[in-house]
């Protein structure tokens, strides 16, 4: 079976600016500090033993950084995640894995990535997630998925992108989709709750999608328009998910066989905070040892679809 592994890095990166002087895919983390960030994620996956690793950067230093370790290609379009990776479909294989270019990712969620049962998987942390994490909104890092799902995925990528970008441009509405039939059943069963007013719920009404189109025609504002471009917007999109399943959708988050909660180290780097925050961790002796800059941490946790949800702080 061949296996490729996608590293996008593509993004604006607009919170991290030009802290340090390089992008922040180039930040290097371990100990000693002497590893870009995408550098240790490509060499990761090496050691894990996947031959095909593919780097899409538009920026020529990244290109060069990881040219002696993957095969860096060049986005057709970046506007967004789901748009990057759309450009990456010639290189998906039996077993494709993505991974995002500014995370930290251990050694031991790679290897849970890597040893992911056959289908459609993403990996990354919800409201349960470690201490340095909690109370801040849940986020997907990586996927796994096979060809069996490269045409449903190819076609949640455009979707996603799509919505993404009447989102950008102050047009995602009801009026800009309802002639739409996949952008209009998307933005309903992930925006618009289908629950009946709380009277009628309390007298035993059902849900309905009517509540929702009504919701949506009455001009309510999109619940989760943030996760469109994004990993988290493809989740929405392929896995069997009800975000306005409990009584707190407000504070919804992944769960299922088709989530895996990277319960160590794993975490994303968004601004010059995330980098300190990161390194402070990596200096303390019980998450990191002095022969390798890889933490050395735990097997990653999955969480049951049943675990409580703390409210956000």
């Amino acid at each position: 079976m061949s296996v490729t592994a996608v590293v996008p890095a593509a993004g604006r990166s607009e919170r991290w600016g030009n802290y340090l002087g390089v992008p922040k895919q180039l930040a290097t983390v371990g100990r000693p500090e002497s590893t870009p960030l995408i550098v240790r994620t490509v060499r990761l996956l090496a050691e894990a033993g996947i031959e095909r690793r593919v780097v899409v950067a538009h920026d020529p230093a990244i290109a060069d950084a990881v040219s002696s370790l993957a095969q860096a290609e060049h986005p057709q379009s970046h506007r967004f995640l789901s748009e990057t990776l759309l450009s990456t479909g010639s290189f998906w294989s039996d077993r494709t894995l993505v991974l995002l270019g500014d995370v930290f990712f251990t050694r031991n969620s790679i290897d849970a990535m890597v040893q992911a049962p056959p289908g459609l998987h993403f990996f990354g942390i919800d409201y349960n997630s470690p201490p340095h994490r909690r109370g801040r909104r849940p986020e997907i890092f990586a996927m796994a998925f096979d060809r069996s799902v490269h045409d449903e995925m190819n076609r949640a990528l455009l979707l996603n992108s799509r919505l993404a970008a009447l989102h950008e441009d102050g047009r995602l509405n009801w009026q800009a989709v309802r002639a739409h039939d996949d952008l209009r059943r998307q933005l309903l069963a992930g925006n618009f709750c289908p629950r009946p007013p709380k009277l009628l719920h309390a007298l035993g009404m059902p849900r309905s999608l009517r509540w929702s189109r009504r919701r949506a025609r009455c001009g309510s504002r999109p619940r989760h328009a943030w996760m469109y471009g994004k990993l988290y917007g493809l989740y929405l999109a392929t896995a069997d998910v009800d975000p306005f399943a409990g009584d707190r959708y407000e504070h919804w988050q992944p769960s299922g066989e088709q989530f895996h909660t990277l319960d160590d180290l794993t975490r994303d780097i968004d601004c010059p905070d995330d980098y300190r925050e990161l390194m402070r961790e990596l200096t303390e002796p019980t998450t990191a040892t002095a022969e390798t800059d890889h933490a050395v941490l735990p097997p990653p946790r999955v969480f049951a679809s049943s675990d409580p949800v703390p409210a956000p702080r």
